[in-house]
């Protein structure tokens, strides 16, 4: 958080005007918002922390509180056309088919998918259990519980895609592992499977210039599966709510947010409504005859 205007400044020498003064200088130096945002809530945290010591504060207030932070949108969601899913798919590896198909039918992050077991699946009803998820702590993996609250969850994933798993295996091997045993990271799944798909679906010339394009400008990476398989079910109609909990959001609202707009059931039924209610002026009947 270092700046012209907060460099060795005491905490108390902190107020409203100094926080609202240096989110002002990562902007004007080209920083994102969104990474201002990360940086501002670092230090917000931090004098937060602050406020809040006991029996003495070493602060009066938190001076972040209520600083405006500039706008940053979230990048337009990457999700496949059915036809280019299969042309992807096509490009893909063999290797890795199955667990491409299995991450967009059970819409898990790469993260849960990787810690998956051969018991967390159900082959006679298709429930699969998501309870885990490996997370990096800054030094090294360890498995946890999934991202958000409501990721603890159950989805049923259709009985095609199941019958494609190796689930003849003791019930505590992991569902999907690289060649030596271990779980499969989402970087190791872009670089094995993604990376020679892109390879061939996008061509570029010797100074990195796109010269061929069948995917249209998209990049897609693991995450795209997931985005894939909520956006099919809310185009097919499958209600938001039981979307959401399926998908594991947090909320509600997170699914209406970045989904939302592919949820036209509703809308086009409101559509028709009005359409009812609108008068027709070729079924005026003409005065004239």
């Amino acid at each position: 958080m270092t700046s012209p205007v907060h460099r060795h400044l005491p905490l108390g020498a902190v107020t409203q005007f100094t926080d609202a003064a240096w989110v002002l200088w990562p902007e004007e130096k080209g920083n994102s918002g969104k990474t201002i945002a990360n940086k501002h809530g670092f230090f917000a945290a931090a004098m937060a922390a602050a406020a809040r010591v006991r029996p003495r504060p070493l602060i009066a207030y938190n001076p972040c509180i209520g600083t405006r932070l500039p706008r940053h949108d979230t990048p337009e969601m990457v999700f496949f056309e059915p036809a280019e899913y299969e042309l992807f798919l096509g490009a893909m590896p063999e290797r890795w088919h199955v667990q491409a198909e299995f991450s967009l039918a059970s819409m898990a992050r790469p993260s849960e998918i990787g810690a998956l077991t051969v018991g967390d699946v159900n082959r006679d009803t298709g429930a699969v259990r998501i309870n885990k998820a490996f997370k990096y702590t800054g030094t090294g993996w360890r498995l946890g519980p999934p991202k958000t609250r409501r990721g603890v969850r159950t989805v049923n994933v259709p009985f095609e895609t199941i019958e494609l798993l190796d689930l003849d295996r003791s019930y505590d091997e992991l569902l999907f592992h690289t060649r030596r045993g271990t779980p499969i990271r989402a970087a190791y799944f872009y670089q094995e499977a993604f990376l020679p798909a892109l390879r061939e679906l996008v061509r570029v010339d010797d100074e990195g210039n796109v010269v061929a394009d069948r995917l249209g400008g998209k990049r897609p990476s693991p995450y795209t599966l997931r985005h894939t398989g909520i956006s099919w079910r809310l185009l097919g109609g499958v209600p938001m709510f039981v979307v959401s909990r399926d998908a594991g959001h947090d909320s509600y609202d997170t699914t209406d947010k970045r989904y939302g707009h592919l949820d036209r059931t509703a809308s086009a039924a409101a559509a028709q409504v009005v359409a009812a209610k609108i008068p027709r002026l070729n079924d005026t009947p003409d005065p004239a005859g």
